[in-house]
């Protein structure tokens, strides 16, 4: 289980700075001018390469083991995103848009293929009994880990349109990397970053290649047709098919403008989005410490109401928003973590 925790703090740092849902990868669709349609198409695609999950279970089907197809299907995910900054490569900028929109759906949906293999593995590793306390107590690890890099990472994006501040002295001038943060070597730092935060994510692959394995039990399989049409005919996955599209088309229809809104109409830097996202991720740590106790003792569907009820609330806050009073989203970042 240490192996698990270790391994999925990689694995966080890298999602942070270059997947989808990255607010270092909105920046720079902004830095390449996307357009609203473009920024609708980078928030579906993570929904869409969901549909590639239940391949994952055509790749393990008739295998003995699971370890190396969820290790190897996320590696192939993960290394493609240390060629999004090829996009500055080309003269057309929207054709580098588009470059970096497929590269991402490319990732994403072979890391859905493995995840769907880590999750029946990760199964089998850790006891039912402690199972909701364990994955609280690896999500605030990971979380932590995560806001504190892309912090820093994030400190560094907004020096490039700083032109003063004892920040930018301690960080930049001092140094003598003044006259490389320009406005214009933005974009070519997030590029580099890309291929930084990619080989974090397959150096966290080493490790998660030594956690354990327990044999599949023995049991006759049948077709791969049956195993897909299986959770069909269980009435609750039908009840839970129908929440799920009700509430991704609920989301969906909002979140793939929220960055480029705080970027582009806010002037919120990176930095302030960072602070954002921080309270998102605090309430969220604070909140863990409970939820796992929670869902061992009532279940998830009894925490899943109450989240939905307050995260119905959050869109409200942002029918007031200016650029001059959006610090009331840091009330919005609390209640939805």
């Amino acid at each position: 289980m240490r192996l698990s925790i270790i391994e999925g703090i990689y694995a966080r740092v890298y999602s942070g700075l270059c997947m989808i849902g990255s607010g270092f990868v909105t920046k720079f669709m902004v830095l390449l001018g996307a357009s609203p349609l473009q920024f609708s198409l980078l928030s579906a695609l993570g929904q869409v390469a969901a549909l590639f999950e239940p391949l994952g279970v055509a790749f393990t089907h008739r295998l003995p083991r699971r370890k190396w197809a969820c290790v190897w299907l996320t590696a192939a995910g993960r290394v493609l995103t240390m060629f999004l900054g090829a996009a500055l490569f080309f003269t057309a900028r929207q054709a580098g848009i588009w470059f970096v929109l497929a590269v991402l759906f490319l990732a994403s949906s072979l890391q859905a293929m493995g995840a769907n293999v880590w999750i029946a593995w990760m199964s089998d590793l850790i006891p039912l009994k402690i199972r909701g306390r364990f994955f609280s107590r690896r999500n605030q690890i990971l979380m932590l880990a995560g806001m504190i890099v892309s912090y820093v990472v994030s400190i560094y994006v907004d020096m490039f349109e700083s032109t003063g501040g004892f920040l930018r002295w301690l960080l930049v001038e001092s140094v003598g990397l003044g006259k490389w943060f320009v406005p214009q070597n933005q974009a070519t730092f997030l590029a580099w970053m890309f291929v930084g935060a990619t080989l974090i994510g397959l150096y966290g692959l080493k490790i998660l290649a030594k956690q354990p394995e327990r044999p599949l039990k023995k049991v006759a399989k049948g077709r791969l047709r049956d195993e897909y049409s299986q959770p069909f005919t269980d009435a609750n996955f039908r009840r839970l098919l129908v929440f799920g599209i009700w509430w991704m088309l609920a989301t969906g229809v909002g979140s793939a403008f929220w960055g480029p809104f705080m970027l582009k109409n806010l002037g919120m830097g990176m930095f302030r989005m960072q602070v954002y996202a921080t309270l998102h991720g605090a309430a969220s740590l604070f909140s863990l410490l409970y939820w796992g106790k929670f869902i061992d003792r009532f279940g998830n569907k009894t925490a899943m109401k109450i989240c939905i009820i307050l995260g119905g609330l959050n869109p409200m806050f942002w029918l007031f928003v200016s650029p001059s009073n959006y610090n009331i989203l840091l009330l919005e970042g609390a209640i939805s973590g």
